[in-house]
């Protein structure tokens, strides 16, 4: 009988060691990003997918003198940036970005939107 609590013991171990190692690498900060002031009254706040998948599994090999235990687990994940929140005054709207095209261009034509927003009501400010 020992020899089974042994063996659920250290299958135990390697999964909770597992999901502390996925707890380390993957927290809130990893869903939703830091936000990032773009100026006094612009902000911009990343938002990513994380899909996570795991597999632990052992065995005990009745053959071996004193009933020997194998153990293994492994681990994978994926970040996939979906979009930006993007934050003007009291204005909140949400900057989706795909896979499927090409996310450097939908960043630089988003800054470019946001950034000409900005100039035109620095302008409209100005002339006032």
């Amino acid at each position: 009988m020992s020899n089974k609590k042994n063996y659920q013991s250290k299958i135990d171990e390697i999964i909770n060691s597992t999901f502390e190692q996925i707890k380390n690498v993957i927290d809130a900060n990893t869903v939703v990003g830091t936000t990032i002031k773009l100026s006094e009254n612009i902000f911009v706040i990343p938002i990513s997918k994380v899909s996570v998948g795991i597999v632990s599994g052992g065995g005990e090999d009745s053959k071996k003198k004193n009933g020997g235990v194998s153990a293994g687990s492994t681990s994978g994940f994926t970040i996939t940036p979906m979009g930006f929140v993007t934050i003007r005054n009291d204005d909140i709207s949400f900057v989706g970005v795909t896979t499927e095209n090409n996310i450097t261009t939908k960043l630089f034509e988003s800054a470019i939107m946001l950034s000409e927003k900005v100039f035109q009501k620095l302008e409209e400010e100005n002339e006032k």
